[in-house]
């Protein structure tokens, strides 16, 4: 599992507690609340550019400020969506959807082997149940076959 920074590991303890499908419906309203803001950031750029040309420094400090503190919401929510797709990534890797920390390394290549083992017994017993099949046509047809022979 890649490390994850101090910041993020609230939001991955969060997030690692909800479904594939909650995640991605928080995904989704993180994304339009990026959307949202991006036009916020626009109309906070404007006036902070004409403050800068007509020298009106307290005004100018103020959006500036403003416009970090929407920097700074920008940079929360691309951490939650980092998290989340780390979380949805190990999902997708991870047989039993969970984290595999603390446990066998070799937890994934078991699972392929007993896989791998029951794909052979089904193919072995379709191989029986069609011999099955076979047989039983077989003795249909000479069923049917002495019956027709006797009328």
């Amino acid at each position: 599992m890649q490390s994850i920074p101090q910041n993020e590991s609230q939001f991955y303890d969060e997030f690692n507690r909800l479904s594939s499908f909650e995640l991605c419906i928080t995904s989704q309203e993180l994304v339009q609340e990026l959307i949202a803001k991006t036009s916020d950031l626009d109309s906070l750029f404007r006036p902070l550019i004409i403050s800068l040309l007509y020298g009106d420094q307290n005004n100018y400090l103020f959006r500036k400020n403003k416009t970090e503190e929407t920097l700074a919401n920008f940079n929360r929510i691309f951490a939650r969506l980092r998290t989340i797709g780390r979380i949805l990534h190990q999902r997708k890797i991870s047989p039993s959807f969970k984290q595999l920390n603390g446990s066998d390394p070799n937890k994934l290549e078991l699972y392929q082997a007993e896989k791998e083992k029951l794909i052979a017994q089904i193919k072995t017993k379709n191989t029986y149940i069609k011999e099955a099949i076979d047989r039983v046509s077989d003795i249909i047809w000479q069923i049917n076959s002495v019956q027709t022979l006797k009328q």
